[in-house]
């Protein structure tokens, strides 16, 4: 068995190239499923004698960061140093037997053993060289792939009914939200979300003042991201996430907390409103939507101002729609937890099976 390490061209942005002599510079963003049929990008000739060549066949392993997920190569192409490669002799070692191998707990135990590395964990060719395993005969590995590919087709099935499932009852809660949020009352109030709301950033908070030990919650762009020692709100809020991969984001919070200025407090309403109907009203908007489209999303007010805002300008009927919304929400999160456990329980199942094929057991 060939192994070794990639490498890269630097700067790779001098080596990176649109030209049809280009050659395949393969990348984790190319890489789903089993097999690697296609790369986004290409890199030049010349890029290509500073890297490392793989083709069809060969294995790749991610080396840091989800290391260990291997993928089988359907096409040639170059790797970088965040990859590792393998080349099997298939005289004695079945494809698909040694991706069910390399896909097990069996062996990820063995990597988790030997990697290292504080924060970002990362496994080395001289590690990866240590792992063990038992290699039964070509026929019997071709017998244990026979019963596993028919096992794992059923686990699939089922996985897939279960994924069919969670999204059906997610989409039927947006469509009872939908049907909720069509009135059917009078007195409805049509603004603008500058008229109707004021918000107002939170404060700075650097991320040494962080304290774990601290007794409020802390919410920023994306949710709660620490504790502090003091809080800045207290009572019934509404924090949008302002800045960060979910901003616009929506929380209801009857707590003593600590807002960052990566988010919106709702300080202030033209009209009168249940702060739960609110929370929901809001959601329903989808303010992400507003963000500036770049690599660092941000909502703001002028991004806001002429969102359209509807509902009912009696908080009597806004109570009522949260009590359905709420009853709603707890039997659709019931039902995803039943869902979201079984697809766990067949992962779980598929490891199990593999467990047994590489302890002798099927």
């Amino acid at each position: 068995m060939y192994s070794g390490s990639g490498s890269s061209p630097r700067p790779i942005k001098d080596f990176i190239t649109t030209n049809n002599n280009g050659v395949n510079w393969i990348k984790i963003g190319d890489c789903s499923g089993k097999y690697v049929t296609n790369t986004a990008q290409k890199i030049t000739q010349e890029g290509a004698k500073k890297s490392r060549y793989v083709k069809v066949g060969d294995f790749i392993i991610s080396n840091s960061m989800s290391y260990g997920k291997p993928y089988i190569l359907k096409i040639d192409g170059y790797i970088h140093d965040g990859w590792f490669v393998l080349r099997l002799n298939n005289d004695l070692v079945n494809t698909d037997y040694f991706y069910y191998l390399l896909s097990s707990n069996y062996i990820r135990e063995q990597y988790d053993a030997l990697a290292t590395g504080a924060i970002v964990q990362n496994i080395s060719s001289d590690l990866i060289k240590k792992v063990t395993f038992k290699l039964p005969p070509l026929q019997e590995q071709q017998r244990i792939v026979k019963i596993l590919n028919e096992a794992f087709e059923n686990i699939e099935k089922a996985k897939q009914n279960a994924l069919q499932n969670l999204n059906n009852v997610k989409e039927l809660f947006e469509s009872y939200v939908e049907q909720i949020f069509h009135y059917d009352c009078e007195n409805i109030v049509s603004t603008t979300f500058s008229q109707e709301f004021k918000i107002r950033s939170g404060d700075f908070l650097s991320a040494q003042n962080m304290n774990l030990n601290g007794g409020y919650d802390v919410y920023g762009g994306n949710g709660i991201n620490g504790k502090h020692d003091t809080y800045n709100y207290s009572g019934e809020n509404i924090i949008i996430g302002r800045v960060g991969e979910k901003c616009g984001n929506i929380h209801y919070v009857n707590d003593d907390i600590w807002v960052t200025d990566n988010a919106f407090v709702l300080i202030d309403t033209e009209h009168g409103f249940d702060k739960r109907f609110l929370y929901y009203l809001l959601t329903k908007l989808n303010l992400r939507q507003y963000a500036t489209k770049s690599t660092h999303p941000v909502i703001s007010g002028k991004s806001l101002k002429d969102v359209v805002v509807s509902f009912p300008d009696n908080t009597e009927i806004q109570q009522k729609i949260v009590a359905q919304l709420d009853e709603l929400q707890e039997q659709t999160k019931r039902l995803e937890q039943i869902y979201e456990q079984k697809i766990k329980d067949l992962d779980e199942l598929k490891q199990s099976i593999l467990q047994k094929a590489f302890n002798g057991e099927l």
